[in-house]
């Protein structure tokens, strides 16, 4: 199933301890799977994309992380903390949609 978030602690190696995270990030008002959101730890260039269907999987052997930002255009970006991750069972990442307000643009014919 590929709606769960699932955790493995594993040694590579190098002895250093991996971490691999799997979901479905999807709209929090239609729930629809978000093609191509990117995930990554925060404040690192590590990251991953969702695919076409919302689907990701983020593997990392970084011990200094302990959140992970997810963005998409039109979207507001949300960071969650591994231990939000560990409690989230079904793996379902909801993002919000954001509204941008533009000032009114005038055009005038010569």
């Amino acid at each position: 199933l590929l709606g769960f978030i699932l955790f493995c602690f594993s040694n590579n190696c190098n002895e250093q301890e991996t971490t691999v995270i799997k979901g479905i990030i999807e709209d929090s008002l239609s729930k629809k799977p978000i093609p191509y959101v990117n995930i990554a730890e925060k404040g690192s260039a590590v990251g991953v994309s969702a695919n076409e269907e919302g689907v990701f999987q983020l593997s990392t052997s970084s011990a200094d992380f302990d959140s992970v930002s997810f963005s998409a255009l039109g979207y507001h970006t949300l960071i969650l903390g591994m231990r939000d991750l560990v409690q989230n069972s079904t793996g379902l990442i909801n993002l919000s949609p954001v509204a941008y307000s533009f000032p009114e643009v005038v055009i005038i014919r010569p």
